[in-house]
């Protein structure tokens, strides 16, 4: 709960900063990934992940292998959840224009 309370502020304060520099900024959730790749509410990070590599063929070879409960999460990660943020991104602004 402290840690999320943390990410909150720090969320709280680059949109504050964003906005001030007269910067836009739009925030997704996981749903809103898992939509725009049709992938299942359940789906977990390693189904977006190889969604996200099917999408964006230069990500293929960073690809990690599933994890297992025991193990955690890769670095690598990261950059399937950047890439998922992105082409929703892109979705929602090719549907409302967002884009300049």
């Amino acid at each position: 709960a402290k840690k999320r309370k943390r990410v909150k502020e720090l969320l709280d304060a680059l949109t504050e900063l964003a906005t001030d520099s007269g910067v836009g900024t739009v925030a997704y959730g996981p749903r809103d990934l898992r939509a725009t790749l049709g992938l299942p509410a359940d789906a977990n990070k390693d189904k977006l992940a190889a969604e996200v590599a099917k999408r964006m063929p230069m990500l293929r070879a960073r690809l990690p292998k599933p994890r297992r409960s025991w193990e955690s999460e890769r670095y690598a990660m990261s950059i399937f959840v950047a890439g998922a943020l992105t082409l929703t991104y892109l979705s929602h602004a090719q549907r409302k224009d967002v884009a300049r």
